[in-house]
């Protein structure tokens, strides 16, 4: 079954509307499909990206799961980064001096005193 090149356009539209759907985390997997699907349509005539969407509508609940357990890894790692970075944790040492070097002596506090 060829598809005529104004229902190619609107499969396209459909698959990324889909993918939109199942999870804002990962948006940007619509349009990566639009562009991958645009090309097989292309290059492998019409009947490509029909194949491609029956591929997908049959996979369309693992995706789902897969989507959904990739946006809780990057829930827990901003929670992660967040708390960390709360604890003041540097990812790296601050401020590390060679052990033959001296660091300059730090001044004293200067207190002042108000007349009032």
């Amino acid at each position: 079954m060829l598809l005529e090149n104004s229902q190619i356009e609107r499969v396209l539209i459909e698959l990324g509307n889909v993918f939109l759907s199942l999870e804002p985390h990962v948006n940007g997997m619509g349009i990566i499909l639009r562009i991958v699907i645009g090309y097989a349509s292309q290059r492998y005539r019409n009947n490509a990206a029909h194949l491609i969407l029956r591929c997908i509508q049959k996979i369309q609940h693992i995706l789902l799961i897969l989507l959904r357990q990739i946006s809780l890894c990057f829930q827990q790692t901003y929670m992660f980064h967040h708390f960390s970075s709360s604890l003041n944790w540097p990812a790296v040492p601050v401020n590390v001096r060679s052990p033959n070097r001296r660091s300059p002596p730090s001044p004293a506090p200067r207190w002042h005193v108000r007349d009032g």
